[in-house]
Order: C-alpha cells, then sequence, then structure tokens
C-alpha cells in the first residue's frame, strides 16, 4: 500500500498543475453538454444491443408465467407409463429450474455488456478530454509563436535582428500548425466514434465536462482471498454449478423411471455431466489465471507511471532552468518555447499513464467483485 502512496501523492501534484489540468471545452451553440454520468445514460437509453437484451428479458419473464401454469396442470397427475411419468416429474423438479438459469443468465448478458460498454465510454471520454487538452497546448505555443514573430519583424525593420531568425521561427510555427491540424482531426475522429458509441445524431454537438479519475487502490494484503472470492462468485462459474446440479438431478430422474443400463439418454446424461465438470474446473483455473495476468499487467502500468513521473521531474528541472537563462538572455526564443512545449506534453504524458493506470485498478477492482 506503501508504493501506491506516492502514486496517490503524485496524481494530486499532478492534477494541481495550472495547464495540466483539463479545461472546459469552448460552449458551442445547441450543443449536448454532458458529464460522465449524463453518457452513461444516453448510453443504456439508446444503445440497440441493451435494448434487444432487455426485450429477450420480458420474453423471457412472459415464458416462464406460462411454464408456472404448465407446472400448477400436471399438479398430482400420474400415468401408468413410465415414459409419461418422466416427462411429468421433468416439467415438475427440473423445467422451472433451468427457465430461472436461463433468466438469470440474460441478466448477466445485461449487466456485463452494459459495463464494457460503460467502460468504453469512460475510456473514450478520458481520451477526448486528453486530445483536448493536447490541442489547447498547442494553440497557445502558436499564439506565443506569433507573438514572437511580430517582435523579430519590428527588430528586424530596426536592423536589431535577422530574417533567419524570423524564418527559423516561422518553420516551427508551421510545422506546430501541421500537429494543430493533425491533432484536430484526431479530436472529430474520436469524436464521431463517441457519438456512435452514445447512439447520438453525428451532426448533434456535443460538449464534454470536466472529469478527474478517483484514484483506485489495490490492496495486496487481501489479494488472494479477494482473487479467491471473485472466482467463487463469479456467475459463470456459478452458472456451471447450477448446471451440472440440474443434470445429476435429470439424471436421477431417468434412471428412476428407464432401464439405465439401456437407456442412451442415461449414457448421454453421463457423458454431458462429465463435460460440465470438466468445464467447471477449466473455467476456475482461467478465471485465475486471468486475473494474475490482469494484476500483472497493472504492475506494467504502475512502472510507466513512475517513469512518467520521473520525465516529468526531469523536464520540469530543463524548463526551469531554460527559463532562467532565458530573463539573462542566454537562450533564444526558439529554444525557450520548445522547452515549454516538451515541458507541457511531459505534464499530458504524464496525466495520461497515470490515467491508464487508475481505469486498469478500477476494472481489476471490478473483476475482484469489490
Amino acid at each position: 500500500m506503501k508504493r501506491y502512496l506516492g502514486i496517490l501523492i503524485a496524481l494530486t501534484m499532478i492534477l494541481s498543475l495550472p495547464i495540466g489540468v483539463y479545461g472546459e471545452v469552448n460552449v458551442t451553440p445547441n450543443a449536448i453538454r454532458l458529464d460522465l454520468e449524463q453518457a452513461y445514460k444516453l448510453l443504456e437509453a439508446n444503445n440497440l444491443e441493451i435494448k434487444l437484451l432487455d426485450k429477450k428479458t420480458e420474453m423471457k419473464l412472459d415464458q416462464n408465467e406460462d411454464l408456472v401454469e404448465d407446472i400448477d396442470d400436471i399438479k398430482g397427475m400420474y400415468s401408468s407409463n413410465d415414459s409419461t411419468n418422466l416427462q411429468y416429474e421433468k416439467t415438475r423438479q427440473l423445467s422451472y429450474k433451468q427457465a430461472t438459469l436461463e433468466l438469470d443468465s440474460l441478466y448477466n448478458d445485461k449487466a456485463e455488456k452494459l459495463q464494457a460498454l460503460k467502460t468504453s465510454v469512460k475510456q473514450q471520454y478520458i481520451s477526448l478530454l486528453s486530445q483536448k487538452e493536447n490541442i489547447d497546448y498547442i494553440k497557445q505555443d502558436i499564439e506565443v509563436m506569433d507573438k514572437e514573430m511580430k517582435e523579430i519583424q519590428l527588430r528586424m525593420q530596426l536592423g536589431q535582428a535577422k530574417e533567419s531568425e524570423y524564418k527559423s521561427m516561422y518553420s516551427q510555427s508551421l510545422s506546430l500548425q501541421n500537429q494543430l491540424n493533425s491533432l484536430n482531426t484526431q479530436y472529430q475522429t474520436s469524436m464521431i466514434n463517441f457519438k456512435i458509441l452514445l447512439g447520438v445524431e453525428l451532426s448533434q454537438p456535443i460538449e464534454i465536462q470536466n472529469y478527474v479519475l478517483p484514484y483506485v487502490a489495490i490492496n495486496r494484503e487481501t489479494l488472494q482471498s479477494d482473487m479467491a472470492k471473485a472466482v467463487e462468485n463469479d456467475f459463470a462459474i456459478q452458472k456451471l454449478e447450477r448446471q451440472i446440479e440440474l443434470q445429476n438431478l435429470e439424471i436421477k430422474l431417468v434412471k428412476k423411471y428407464t432401464d439405465a443400463k439401456f437407456s442412451s439418454e442415461y449414457r448421454d446424461l453421463l457423458v454431458e455431466l462429465d463435460e460440465l465438470e470438466t468445464q467447471l474446473s477449466y473455467q476456475k483455473i482461467s478465471m485465475e489465471a486471468d486475473l494474475l495476468i490482469e494484476y500483472y499487467n497493472l504492475q506494467v502500468l504502475d512502472d510507466k507511471v513512475k517513469l512518467a513521473q520521473l520525465n516529468l521531474e526531469i523536464a520540469k528541472i530543463n524548463y526551469d532552468a531554460t527559463m532562467a537563462k532565458a530573463k539573462l538572455g542566454l537562450v533564444d526564443t526558439v529554444t525557450e518555447i520548445n522547452v515549454g512545449i516538451s515541458y507541457n506534453r511531459q505534464k499530458n504524458s504524464t496525466q495520461d499513464a497515470m490515467y491508464d493506470y487508475i481505469m486498469a485498478a478500477e476494472e481489476f477492482n471490478r473483476n475482484l467483485n469489490l
């Protein structure tokens, strides 16, 4: 936990930087002003996959009501034919449990799909904010260069500056303008994908609001027990356990009403049971492995944060030293501006690395059912 306390402190410092905090997007007439929670609501209201799952769930609920009536209709019924009695018992003892499992699967499918979509929305939302901040940085740099070029032109008229100095800065300004054009294109493309995900008309302007990801801690002291509980409580695993329970019940009924030695249905059910038990064992091992891999990947992201923080410290030292020299006239304006550009970019890169880690940690905790 101590090593992550350092990350939390660093995150607080980064987010307090005057230029490094995501800024407000300029207001566009008739734009939808969205925060992250409002984006989630749009997603749930408009997403066709979620609507389809809702429809399937509604149909399944209706089918289950009909099934209850069917079960009531055969209460107390008995036949002299074992095959008929087997069907009665399957309906009475198995059908509703199987139908309930299918309904629970639909509920789980919706929950998983919605969570996956929300994660995608959040990632795109944060990415758009980051892209917008990079655009703002470049605009600031271009404004500074335009101002400096005007001053150079005045000094050239007074014979105090050379044309080569102006051309050098003009070349740098063009390079920045090309970067700005590229970033604007990237931003517009990302915004189109964001609108598609939310189910919003592509022509509808959207203004996304500030958002700072809260820090997410990983509790290493309880990690092993948390992973074991996550495996135990995982719906896919619980579903297999319920299927095995129902399979054993069906085997019991078939054995009671048929001659098991000569029953192909009985043998087939035993084979299916073996397959389910093998699948359950594999599923448990697979989930444990997936959680461990996810945890190790989280460690890699943690290391990237530390490296980005170190690079930010170096960029800050370089920036402060260059600004001090600039006050004494020991560095030219282009160098001064370039150092400022590098420092701003590193602020943004550090914040992006931190947010990548936080998003991954959030997902990891969610997979642990924490």
